[in-house]
């Protein structure tokens, strides 16, 4: 797989699961690693396994919703490094709800907040210093909710519907810049964010993060993919992936 010698990569919600994936896998490939997190505790673990990989990097503890936290974790990249790469785009929290009755107006905003509103201000933050250093790549983490119905998970595949709106917008306009924009869609994955959520889940059924890793990796070396939402599923106990295309349209006669 390609290198990352040298690139400077932010990794938000990094202190576990496919962050911290993430984090590692970027860290092996020759970039310097910014661990973006609230969990201060975790994202320390996250470091120490960057280090491991025989990678600079450092943490940042921050709120993905706060714009002060977000200029916060940037200017400390700046500071360290000089330069912003990569953006791996990856907080998100999930809640069940069996009814809409359930879901609150503060939960549903907390959910937008985190999973979409978010990738917005860390975009809206680094893609200038993209634009300015010649280029970059921001990756965001969507959902298979963002093309399946997810009857008890209301806001997050809202949510993750406009991840993959953003990561298509995004792309479009950053193709004069040279900022590339992609979104991952993984089905279920083997996280403490879902095994939580769903503690009686067939963990044989769910992806590992070093998978969603992987796709992360890819899409941040290559060099010319823009605008693509990568499906990601399990296929015979193997990782399979996607690239998601448009849906045709067909005339709905009866109108």
């Amino acid at each position: 797989m390609s290198s990352l010698e040298g690139k400077i990569a932010i990794v938000t919600g990094a202190s576990s699961g496919i962050g911290r994936a993430t984090a590692r896998l970027l860290a092996e490939k020759g970039a310097k690693v910014v661990v973006a997190d609230m969990d201060e505790a975790g994202g320390q673990e996250t470091l120490e396994l960057v280090t491991q990989a025989g990678a600079e990097g450092l943490f940042v503890k921050m709120d993905v919703t706060l714009p002060a936290d977000v200029q916060n974790l940037v200017g400390k990249t700046l500071s360290a490094y000089g330069a912003v790469d990569v953006l791996h785009n990856n907080a998100g929290i999930y809640r069940i709800r069996e009814t809409i009755d359930e879901v609150s107006e503060e939960e549903w905003r907390l959910i937008i907040d985190v999973d979409l509103n978010s990738l917005f201000l860390l975009a809206r933050a680094v893609y200038p210093i993209m634009r300015a250093q010649g280029g970059g790549v921001i990756v965001s983490t969507a959902s298979m909710a963002a093309f399946h119905a997810v009857p008890h998970g209301l806001a997050y595949a809202s949510a993750k519907g406009g991840v993959v709106g953003l990561t298509r917008s995004l792309a479009a306009l950053g193709e004069k810049d040279n900022v590339r924009v992609n979104c991952i869609c993984p089905s279920a994955v083997k996280t403490p964010l879902l095994t939580n959520a769903h503690p009686g889940l067939d963990k044989g059924i769910m992806l590992s993060t070093e998978d969603i890793a992987t796709a992360v990796h890819y899409l941040a070396a290559h060099d010319s993919l823009s605008g693509a939402a990568i499906s990601i599923q399990l296929k015979d106990g193997k990782a399979q992936y996607l690239r998601a295309r448009e849906t045709e349209w067909e005339p709905v006669r009866d109108i």
